[in-house]
């Protein structure tokens, strides 16, 4: 299933986190990046699979024109690509936001598993 989400999204396995961070989840509440959904989907409402597959197709674009690959922590001008380059889309308070929710991404796998068993 994983595979099959990679390919329909078109996205590397490194850039996951943050599309999930990107299109809005636990640590980033969708209202935070409505002005990167709106610049996405213009006059539209944001959700569902229409707004995984801008953010997907822009994360796409974005990581490509500046080369990363979703090793480590974005790069400055990642978050100045997206939203189409014309300037941050996400504000300070919104990139705080999304880049909490990438750390919470970053645990260890031994962490995550005892985690689970905790539950």
């Amino acid at each position: 299933p994983r595979q099959a989400v990679l390919e329909a999204l078109g996205v590397p396995e490194g850039l996951l986190p943050l599309l999930a961070s990107l299109v809005g989840n636990d640590f980033v509440e969708q209202a935070s990046l409505s002005a990167l959904h709106g610049a996405l989907l213009p006059g539209r409402h944001a959700s569902g699979g229409p707004l995984i597959e801008a953010v997907g197709a822009e994360l796409r674009r974005a990581a490509g024109a500046v080369c990363w690959d979703g090793s480590g922590a974005p790069p400055l001008q990642l978050w100045e690509e997206l939203g189409g380059g014309g300037g941050a889309v996400l504000d300070a308070v919104a990139r705080g936001k999304v880049e909490a929710s990438l750390a919470q991404y970053s645990l260890p796998v031994d962490d995550v598993a005892a985690a689970g068993e905790e539950a």
